[in-house]
């Protein structure tokens, strides 16, 4: 029976669990890339903020 071709157990167990594991660090990283994107949207207002009172750019952030 050389022209059957066999199906790899193996294969299909690794992708199964690469799949999984992207599946879950999908959820994981998704509120830092929202945090990311939300700094990156305010970080006008903590420049403008902290230029016009003078304050200290972490303090204006923390304000914001």
């Amino acid at each position: 029976m050389s022209g059957e071709t066999s199906f790899d157990w193996r294969g299909a167990i690794l992708l199964m669990v690469v799949a999984v594991a992207l599946h879950v660090l999908m959820w994981v990283l998704l509120p830092f890339v929202l945090a990311a994107i939300v700094a990156f949207l305010c970080q006008p207002i903590v420049r403008g903020l902290s230029r016009r009172t003078a304050v200290p750019q972490w303090l204006a952030g923390a304000s914001v």
